[in-house]
């Protein structure tokens, strides 16, 4: 059974930082929302399916954590997430398809394997 990554309609927190305000309102469904002061508290106050944040914190894992790094949707042709059989690589695909959704880009999934 897959596991959905995002409801259909819960907000995405962001936390401050360059990009994060922008790819959260483009990943969030209904407004994003600014999360201050204690992470945990804002997430579970906005029900949030994530967070956008400058930089990953490993004693974080309430819920996924999304880092825009250098993105430049305006000069981008199509969205890609390169996926394997990692943990992550749902949310992963899950982030490209609502870009490309968000965007009108499209988005598609690559996976790449050593073929014995």
């Amino acid at each position: 059974m897959a596991t959905r990554i995002f409801s259909s309609d819960a907000p995405i927190l962001w936390t401050r930082g360059e990009g994060c305000a922008e790819l959260a309102d483009l990943l969030s469904p209904v407004p994003a929302v600014r999360s201050e002061g204690d992470l945990v508290r804002a997430c579970v106050r906005a029900g949030a399916d994530a967070v956008v944040s400058r930089r990953l914190s490993a004693s974080f894992d309430l819920v996924p954590q999304i880092v825009p790094n250098d993105i430049d949707l305006d000069s981008c042709g199509s969205i890609t997430a390169a996926v394997s059989g990692g943990p992550h690589s749902p949310l992963a695909a899950a982030v490209a398809a609502r870009l490309g959704r968000a965007t009108g880009l499209p988005a598609s999934m690559v996976c790449a394997y050593r073929d014995d």
